[in-house]
């Protein structure tokens, strides 16, 4: 049997934007990019890093299933899934007791997944209702009253009167101004407009 054809295999997966996961997994499927980690805060980036952008190292190879599930032990320490970037909720090894900072690390992975999702529900929601014929009558029909009333003129009139009197308003008008009286075309023109 072949180096390469023992069933077990402890690997690590990274990804450029710095996560990074390691665990035990089958040879075979780690070697055909089919398996790069699996639980909730992994296969919760993945959703944002899908896993073809992830780059997985196998770090040993083993006959014997055990033999793998102690060496993740001794890679997949306390110290390191508590580094920021690890997407490992729990240490190496075979074991059913989640630690505090496992338990810490899912809780906060579901608050984080829960908020983006509602954030892209809400979203999708309020786009889908604004795009409704119904609710784009309604807003241009409450445009055009609004603009229709004597009393949203006279606002309209008062604000562009405030904004033409202000200092840097006025100075790039007459900016303008200038440049356009520079042009012989534009200036003919206008002289001629005049004596009409």
């Amino acid at each position: 049997m072949g180096i390469t054809h023992l069933p077990y295999c402890i690997y690590i997966s990274r990804h450029p934007s710095g996560w990074f996961y390691a665990g035990k997994g089958s040879t075979e499927a780690v070697l055909a990019g089919k398996y790069k980690g699996s639980g909730v805060l992994i296969s919760n980036i993945f959703k944002k890093y899908p896993r073809k952008e992830w780059d997985t190292k196998i770090l040993g190879l083993y006959k014997e299933e055990d033999t793998a599930y102690a060496e993740e032990a001794l890679l997949v320490t306390e110290e390191f899934i508590a580094h920021e970037k690890c997407a490992n909720l729990d240490t190496g090894g075979r074991h059913t007791k989640r630690h505090a900072s496992t338990k810490q690390k899912i809780s906060e992975s579901m608050k984080r997944a829960r908020a983006e999702e509602d954030k892209e529900k809400i979203s999708r929601s309020y786009k889908e209702a604004r795009n409704r014929p119904e609710e784009k009558a309604k807003r241009t029909a409450s445009i055009k009253a609004a603009k229709a009333s004597p009393e949203h003129r006279d606002k309209m009139s008062s604000v562009a009167l405030e904004a033409s009197a202000r200092p840097e308003v006025k100075e790039a008008r007459s900016k303008t101004m200038k440049e356009k009286w520079a042009d012989p075309v534009w200036r003919e023109m206008m002289l001629k407009a005049r004596k009409k």
